[in-house]
Formats: C-alpha cells, sequence, structure tokens
C-alpha cells in the first residue's frame, strides 16, 4: 500500500505485509484486427456500399479533404420504424465489434441527425448521433418497434462529437464523447436472432422539413481499442446499486489543482459504480454493488493545507474528524466513508480503515466511531487512474483481512498469508495468482500493481501486449473455470481500465463464482463495510 506520492510496494508492505485497414496505412502492432478508415484517399475502398434509398443525397472526399461529407439536399430521409430513406455508407462486419467515428454536424431542424448505423434490415437496427435540440440521440429498433427500449436524448450542445457502438455476441452499446477517451454509455439493447455478420456505417437523417444538411467524418475506426472501459455519466438515471454509501469529500487546495476536483469526484464515483458492476465489461446493465453520492451534493473546499500531527508530521486524521464532527456523522448514519483530495502535501496514507469489527490503520491516529469506515486521501495533481489504483489497494485490504485464503497464492506473487490459511491457498486458485510454472501458466486476475498478464515482478505495466491463459473471467475455486486467453486489449490497456477491470472480476452482486466447496461465492463488496 502506498502512501499519496510516496512509492511503497503494496507487495513489501503486506508481505511484511489503429491497420490501419486504409489505403494508406499497414497494420497496428498493437491489434492486428485494427482498421481504420481516414477518408483520405481519392475514393471509397471496395468495402463500403452506399445507401441512398431516394436518390436525392451525397457523399464526397474531396468537399472537405481529410473527411467524408455526406449531403442530404431534402427532407423524407430518417431511420426510424415507419421511414428508412436516410442516406447511409455500410460495410460487413462478422462478431464482436468496436466501431468509433468522430463527426461535425450543426443540426438546427427537426428531425436532423448524423451518427454512426449498424443494420440487420429495415425491421431491425441501431443508431447513435448528433441530434437537433442539442443532444446526442439512440434509435434502437428490433423486431419493428422501439419501444420501451430508448434511453432519452443526453445533453449535448458542442457540434464534434465522438461515437461509439459495440456488440458482444447478441448485445449492442451506444456511447459518445467529447474527448474519445472517457466514454458515456447511452444504452444497450439484446438482438436475440441477428446473424454473425450484420453491416455498419454512418448515416445522415434529415426529416420532417427540406431544409439541406450537411456532416463531415473524420474517420471511421473498427477494433482498435477493445473493451474500453466506460464511465457512465454522473447524474444520469442509474440503476440502484446494492449498497448506497454517502462519502464525506473534503479538498485541502494549498496549490492550484492540475485536474478539476469536482470532475474527478464525479468521475470515480461514477466509474466504482461501474467498477462494482459484477462483469460489467459484458453486462453494463447488471446491477451495481456499490455507489456512492457526495455529502451535501459537492466537495468542500479548504484553501489552507492539510493538518499534521505535531509528534510524527503525518497526517492528522483525528483533527479532521474533530472538525467536522465526522464521527457524530457517521453514528447517525449520514456518512458512510471519508475522502480527502489533497496536492499530495498531505503526508498520509491511500487508505486507512477503523471500526470494531476490523482495522488497517499504518499507525495513524484515525478515530474508531462504532463503524467500519475507511478514509481515503486522493491526489488532484494526479491523474484519475491513481485514484482508482488507491480504491483497488483499499478493496485488497478488506479482502486479505475477510477472504485471505482465496485471494493468497501459496509461493509467488503472494506470500505472507495468516495462519489459518495454511493449506488452503493455492498458486492456481488465489484470485491475483499470476502465470508461472506453478500453475502450468495459468492466470487468476493479478493484482492492483501487477495485471495477470505480467509473468515477472514488473509493476505498474497496464499495457503489455503479452498473451496470457487465465480463468479470470471464469473464476471458480472449485476447478470448473473456463481458460480464456487475452492481453492489456481485455481491458483497453490503461491504467484506469485495467483497475475497473479488475474490480468487475471480484465476486460482486449476482456474480456466478464458486468456492472449493461448489458453493455460490459472497459479494466481496459488502467487505468493504463489515
Amino acid at each position: 500500500m502506498a502512501r499519496s506520492l510516496r512509492a511503497v510496494s503494496v507487495l513489501l508492505v503486506i508481505a511484511l505485509a489503429i491497420a490501419f485497414a486504409t489505403t494508406d496505412v499497414g497494420p497496428s502492432s498493437a491489434d492486428s484486427a485494427c482498421l481504420v478508415d481516414h477518408f483520405s484517399g481519392p475514393g471509397l475502398g471496395p468495402e463500403w456500399t452506399w445507401v441512398d434509398p431516394l436518390g436525392g443525397s451525397l457523399y464526397s472526399l474531396s468537399a472537405n479533404p481529410g473527411y467524408l461529407r455526406i449531403q442530404a439536399l431534402t427532407g423524407n430521409c430518417d431511420l426510424a420504424t415507419f421511414n428508412t430513406n436516410a442516406p447511409r455508407l455500410l460495410r460487413s462486419l462478422t462478431g464482436d465489434f468496436d466501431i468509433r467515428t468522430k463527426l461535425s454536424i450543426e443540426p438546427v431542424h427537426t428531425y436532423q441527425s448524423a451518427g454512426l448505423v449498424m443494420w440487420i434490415d429495415g425491421e431491425n437496427f441501431v443508431w447513435i448521433g448528433r441530434s437537433v435540440g442539442d443532444v446526442v440521440g439512440t434509435n434502437y429498433v428490433r423486431n419493428g418497434s422501439n419501444s420501451g427500449l430508448n434511453p432519452p436524448g443526453d445533453p449535448y450542445s458542442k457540434t464534434t462529437v465522438h461515437l461509439r457502438m459495440t456488440r458482444r455476441g447478441t448485445r449492442f452499446a451506444t456511447y459518445y464523447s467529447e474527448s474519445g477517451t472517457s466514454w458515456t454509455m447511452t444504452g444497450s439493447n439484446d438482438y436475440p436472432l441477428i446473424g454473425e455478420t450484420v453491416t455498419a456505417g454512418v448515416y445522415l437523417i434529415n426529416n420532417w422539413q427540406d431544409n439541406p444538411i450537411q456532416a463531415d467524418f473524420d474517420f471511421f475506426q473498427i477494433n482498435c481499442t477493445q473493451h474500453v472501459v466506460f464511465v457512465p455519466i454522473a447524474g444520469k438515471p442509474l440503476r440502484p446499486a446494492v449498497m448506497e454509501k454517502t462519502v464525506f469529500t473534503i479538498a485541502y487546495v494549498d496549490s492550484a489543482p492540475l485536474y478539476d476536483i469536482d470532475a474527478h469526484q464525479r468521475e470515480l464515483i461514477a466509474g466504482l459504480r461501474a467498477a462494482s458492476t459484477w462483469h460489467g465489461y459484458a453486462n453494463p446493465n447488471g446491477q451495481p454493488s456499490l455507489g456512492y453520492s457526495t455529502y451535501g451534493g459537492s466537495v468542500i473546499r479548504l484553501y489552507e493545507g492539510p493538518p499534521h500531527r505535531s509528534d510524527t508530521g503525518e497526517f492528522d486524521y483525528a483533527a479532521v474528524y474533530a472538525r467536522f464532527g465526522l464521527c457524530e456523522k457517521v453514528q447517525q448514519g449520514l456518512v458512510d466513508e471519508v475522502w480527502i483530495w489533497e496536492s499530495g502535501t498531505g503526508k498520509a496514507w491511500e487508505w486507512v480503515t477503523n471500526g470494531p469489527n476490523w482495522s488497517w490503520t499504518w499507525g495513524s491516529n484515525v478515530p474508531n466511531c462504532g463503524r467500519t469506515v475507511t478514509t481515503m486521501n486522493l491526489n488532484y495533481q494526479r491523474e484519475i487512474d491513481v485514484a482508482y489504483e488507491s480504491y483497488s489497494h483499499r478493496i485488497e485490504g478488506a479482502i486479505m483481512t475477510h477472504y485471505p485464503c482465496d485471494f493468497y497464492t501459496d509461493t509467488w506473487p503472494w506470500t505472507g498469508w495468516p495462519y489459518r490459511c495454511s493449506g488452503l491457498v493455492s498458486d492456481r486458485f488465489g484470485y491475483v495468482a499470476r502465470p508461472f510454472a506453478g500453475n502450468d501458466f495459468v492466470a487468476v486476475c493479478g493484482d492492483a500493481h501487477c495485471p495477470p498478464n505480467i509473468t515477472h515482478e514488473r509493476p505498474y505495466v497496464y499495457d503489455d501486449h503479452t498473451y496470457v491463459q487465465s480463468i479470470c473471467k471464469d473464476w471458480q475455486w472449485d476447478g470448473t473455470g473456463q481458460v480464456s486467453t487475452f492481453n492489456c486489449t481485455e481491458w483497453g490497456c490503461t491504467h484506469r481500465g485495467y483497475h475497473i477491470w479488475w474490480m468487475q472480476n471480484l465476486p460482486g452482486h449476482g456474480n456466478n463464482n464458486r468456492d472449493r466447496n461448489g458453493s455460490l461465492m459472497p459479494n466481496w463488496w459488502e467487505a468493504l463495510f463489515r
């Protein structure tokens, strides 16, 4: 467990404790299935099919060089249950996919929209697009109806947007992003009768009036980053979590923040909701185990440095708890957890837990409030990825306390298990197991510092493309788990993506993980507050 801005290895402490399949670029080394069309050639490749049912629309690669421009010169062009006349450019896709585009459009009349489309037939299709009314709209049509399938439009006023659509088996999901890196999911639905091959591409809608409209598409990308973790938008209606908790949050602003504190707070809360959804990468609509809300609705900003103990110079948890009456709030059921954002000057641990049933305080002076409460110190001068790593360490501590015999390994990489686990820990089935000769090179899920495809002591490498075998996605202590082969593309090869993926594989609400006796495992997330 590392302190904020202190590189203390978790293992040491605890053991003592895009190929571009265009005409212009070759295959990407990261993923040979990665294809992208930059629309930079003199014409479209033969894989594309132009569909224009009314014959009155145009496309061009020269009107705005480097972009595909689609123009609808008249109306009556829609993609709806009653009208599928919208012009569109489609190509065949087989199996699972992850497609993306970046486009610019200024829709001002009802109804105008442009974006990504997946097409099976006139009664089964999906689109997501930047639409009139300053929204990102989504339309799921299945068996000729969209009744009950579609979410409301997401507010979005900018004229340029990144859009994304994924297929996993029979389920399709749609997303949008301003930056192309952090994605907001708009919806997902199953198409049970779908075949292996569909067509997908880009579209332009112009209906209910005859004003011309155009859209410029920067690129069309296929499978260039697989299994990228999405972050649901904060404030958007979400499925209630099994445990809804209130976090009291303070920010000690003693230097100009490199990152927006409120944005970090919102993203972490939203991301943890996704992370606590068991196998959320495959079932994003599953029920999360954990949801947070911020006490009072906002982060409390203090324009001063963090408090330090006079005797050790370490962070003074007792002073913070006393100043804000936190034990009283905890005992009244108003607060369940404490987060402290600071610049790295706090000299604090990433997390401390204290309570009547278990504690891990690292010698700090954090009070025992009569309930299990964790205090986390997070750094607003670091990218949000680091906050997710801190949370993963906090989970490690709780699971090591409550389920150590299932978590540790026998000989490598995690030893130092408690005596009661003698004869019970396993190099083959321990959650943190990584591939080595002792488990026939079949990993489980790895730990906060080392993903399951890291085969030696090389922490903090989240973008290694080495393929390994693992039972992480079907972790069964009774030996019935199915082995799968993957590399870092499973979590998007990012720091944050890995931690969310790692958490989504923990036994959560609705899991089918079996213990060594063949019984279903409990929800491990509940151990954080036990």
